[in-house]
C-alpha cells in the first residue's frame, strides 16, 4: 500500500509484505554477498535472488570467477572461459565482468613488450639453457 497516493502497489524487488493491510513492505535478507534480488518476498521474506555479473552461484553462496574466466551478466549461469588467449610467460591476472577479453600480466623475470602482446626476459635475466 502506497498511502501518500493510497493505491495498493506490488511489493518492489528484494521485499515482502506478509499480512493485508496498510502498512509498508518489508526487506528480505536472504541473499548472499554479491547478488541481486529478481523478484520480491511475496509473503515470506526469502526473495529470489541471483549472482551479479562476474560471480557464479555454488550452493548458497556466490563465488567470483577465477582469474582466465568471465560472467557478464547477473544470473544462475556459471562463468565462462575467456575468449582471448594469453602470451606465452604470462598468466590471467583477473576475471573480467563486461567482456569475454580477461586481463593478463606477464610471470615473474618477463615484463610486456611495449605495443606487443607478448613477453620478453627482463632485463638481467634469460631464459634456461639460452646464454
Amino acid at each position: 500500500f502506497q498511502s501518500s497516493v493510497g493505491l495498493c502497489v506490488p511489493c518492489q524487488e528484494g521485499t515482502f509484505k506478509q499480512n493485508p493491510g496498510q502498512q509498508p513492505c518489508s526487506p528480505c535478507y536472504n541473499k548472499p554477498e554479491h547478488a541481486v534480488y529478481t523478484d520480491t518476498g511475496i509473503t515470506s521474506s526469502f526473495c529470489p535472488w541471483t549472482c551479479a555479473a562476474g560471480y557464479e552461484r555454488s550452493g548458497g553462496a556466490c563465488l567470483a570467477c577465477t582469474a582466465g574466466m568471465y560472467k557478464a551478466e547477473q544470473g544462475d549461469e556459471s562463468c565462462t572461459t575467456c575468449a582471448n588467449t594469453k602470451p606465452p610467460h604470462s598468466a590471467f591476472s583477473s576475471t573480467a565482468v563486461q567482456s569475454a577479453v580477461c586481463p593478463w600480466q606477464c610471470i615473474q623475470g618477463f615484463e610486456p613488450l611495449a605495443g606487443q602482446s607478448m613477453c620478453v626476459c627482463s632485463a638481467g635475466s634469460h631464459l634456461r639453457g639460452q646464454a
